[in-house]
């Protein structure tokens, strides 16, 4: 959904209405064996003209609704390969 211009230059205009949050798992390639979760947070705003709530798309997952990042499975498909 597109924002006009005039409601983003108002600060007043959109209020913030709570955040949503999710978690991925990725492997730290410089560090043998680290994992490390990083979170994403993605804002709820409600613009009082229409009514309409908006929070930004979702990350792009290779999985869906998987909490392992693109690192974390590389690692263990690597790790298949070589140490099997």
């Amino acid at each position: 959904m597109k924002i006009p211009f005039e409601l983003l230059k108002s600060v007043k205009a959109i209020n913030q209405q709570g955040k949503y949050q999710t978690n991925d798992q990725q492997f730290a390639w410089n560090v043998p064996g680290k994992l490390y979760v990083k979170h994403y947070v993605r804002r709820k705003y409600k613009v009082p003209v229409d009514g309409k709530i908006i929070i930004a798309d979702p990350v792009c997952e290779p999985i869906a609704k998987c909490e392992a990042d693109v690192s974390l499975i590389n690692f263990i498909m690597v790790s298949k390969f070589v140490y099997h």
